[in-house]
């Protein structure tokens, strides 16, 4: 981040933010700071995964491409998830060699002429995902950036130095997201919920990073 006003603000936000997001038992919160994806990079992410699955995800998430998460989540979230639709969507031979590195990592199966993420439950270890954006100024700005996040994050939140005025509360409140004033261990507002992980590609994206994270913690030396 560019050192300044608002690096500080989300800097000092993040040393505390984990204490007030503690995990449910045999997870962890890891916060990410300016995450590089396709819509920005939002100033904090505070990522809530289950321990042993991401400890178990090392070798897939090693081997897998952007590509293959954009697939993954679409077999993981469609209603229909034939080899038609996936051509449609993704290209033929695309679908095709994309499908085949997914099968060749064990994440998916053919079952009853569709295809299948094999166990999700083994292969997503995301349970939370929460955005923070900051500003000093400009609130109008600030609240339709954190409502942009909504995209890949639970819940969005919109960070101020101090308590926004009420039509910024009321904005918020429109936009479903949440608002949260430095200093304060609960947010001042609370975002609305997203539909329940994985809520777009970048889910699975943040999914990857973690099961990294996870195999560090772990000694990843140990599995060379």
């Amino acid at each position: 981040m560019t050192p300044g006003p608002e690096n500080d603000l989300v800097t000092e936000f993040a040393a505390g933010v984990q204490v007030a997001m503690a995990p449910p038992r045999n997870c962890a919160t890891t916060i990410f700071l300016e995450p590089f994806l396709e819509s920005g990079a939002p100033d904090l992410v505070a990522v809530t995964w289950h321990v042993p699955t991401a400890k178990a995800l090392w070798h897939l998430a090693a081997n897998l491409r952007v590509d293959s998460l954009r697939v993954l989540h679409f077999l993981a979230t469609s209603p229909e998830r034939s080899d038609n639709l996936l051509e449609d969507v993704f290209g033929r031979r695309r679908s095709k060699a994309l499908i085949g590195e997914l099968l060749e990592q064990g994440a998916v199966r053919r079952h009853r002429g569709t295809w299948t993420v094999k166990g999700r439950d083994r292969v997503f270890a995301v349970r939370k995902i929460v955005a923070i954006e900051a500003k000093l100024s400009d609130a109008a700005r600030l609240l339709q950036q954190a409502s942009n996040n909504r995209w890949f994050a639970s819940e969005s939140y919109a960070l101020f130095r101090r308590r926004p005025t009420e039509p910024s509360m009321q904005s918020a409140r429109r936009l479903g997201v949440g608002v949260w004033v430095h200093g304060d261990e609960q947010p001042s507002l609370k975002a609305k919920n997203s539909a329940e992980q994985p809520v777009s590609y970048a889910s699975w994206l943040f999914n990857t990073w973690i099961a990294h994270h996870a195999r560090l913690l772990d000694g990843g030396a140990r599995d060379r």
